[in-house]
């Protein structure tokens, strides 16, 4: 809805919101997507229906259960996808006790659900004096969302025995952590 400058946006009102003053945010998901929200102000309300400005930006909304730790400098994955031959190489974005997130061109298609490993991680601190590497022998593809060309977002979710969980958590928690990690 429109009126002179500013374009709203009209939203059904759910019944158990009683009380307008307390909307701050609408989160919502759409299938295949993290869930997403935008802050707003209501301007308008009734029984069913209610009126804010049209948000300008969007956010993901993070629901995890470990905190990820982002690379500063620079991260690699190398890795192998249902054996074949040949390794697939691609940028470190992010590590955390439950997985990774990856982006770039990988060498094969990665779909949802599909194994991989082994999987080398390789962090470079900001002054390059330290390298870290960490090899875990499996993990999942749980996103897979096209960015920009053949250009990819992975994330992964590891399948970690004991002593590897030990190995992740030992490189998150390192003297030298905060050369690596944001």
């Amino acid at each position: 809805m429109r009126r002179g400058a500013v374009t709203y946006l009209v939203l059904n009102r759910p019944r158990r919101l009683t009380s307008l003053d307390r909307v701050e945010r609408v989160v919502y998901k759409l299938l295949n997507s993290p869930f997403m929200f935008f802050d707003v102000r209501v301007e308008k309300a009734n029984q069913k229906l209610m009126s804010c400005v049209l948000p300008q930006s969007l956010y993901y909304l993070q629901r995890r259960r470990y905190h990820r730790y982002g690379i500063k400098n620079r991260g690699a994955a190398a890795f192998f996808l249902n054996r074949r031959a040949k390794v697939c190489h691609m940028e470190l974005v992010d590590l955390s006790l439950g997985g990774a997130r990856l982006s770039g061109v990988p060498r094969y298609d990665l779909r949802s659900s599909e194994l991989i490993g082994p999987v080398t991680f390789s962090m470079v601190s900001s002054d390059e004096l330290f390298v870290r590497e960490l090899t875990i022998n499996q993990a999942a593809v749980v996103r897979s969302l096209a960015k920009s060309g053949a250009s990819l977002d992975v994330g992964l979710r590891f399948s970690l025995d004991q002593q590897e969980r030990k190995a992740v958590a030992d490189v998150l928690t390192d003297p030298f952590a905060q050369l690596i990690f944001r």
